[in-house]
């Protein structure tokens, strides 16, 4: 049996801790100056500097939808960080989602230091996120 690469065990704990809405233990997975980075061109993307900023960036598109589920399809995990890749279904209004999304993490000391997240149709992500 292979051990898992410490920092895909940080991945993990970091995906169980948002699925069990623990911040506790997201102030305690993430670096107190940590920056996530959203890409796109549409209401929820942007930078959100130091760990308080960053949590509410991550909790963002919750307050955006009728209905949402996510779903972690492999993690992903080197030296120094990991990649996070898991499936977002979600609704709003008249306007559906379905779609994977990649975010990287930078991992030093066990906290994660910086994390982009990226879809993998940013152009259908973005008019998700602009429709009315």
């Amino acid at each position: 049996m292979t051990r898992e690469h410490p920092h895909a065990a940080v991945a993990r704990a970091i995906w169980d801790a948002i699925a069990r809405g623990d911040r506790e233990a997201l102030l305690a997975l993430y670096a107190p100056d940590s920056v996530l980075r959203v890409h796109g061109d549409n209401p929820l993307a942007g930078e959100f500097k130091g760990v308080d900023s960053v949590l509410s960036g991550m909790a963002r598109p919750a307050d955006w939808v009728d209905d949402m589920r996510s779903e972690l399809l492999d993690v992903y995990a080197g030296d120094t960080g990991a990649v996070i890749r898991y499936r977002v279904t979600a609704e709003r209004g008249d306007a559906h989602l379905d779609q994977v999304y990649l975010t990287v993490v930078d991992i030093r000391d066990g906290r994660v230091t910086r994390a982009a997240s990226l879809a993998t149709d940013q152009l259908r992500t973005d008019a998700f996120w602009r429709a009315d």
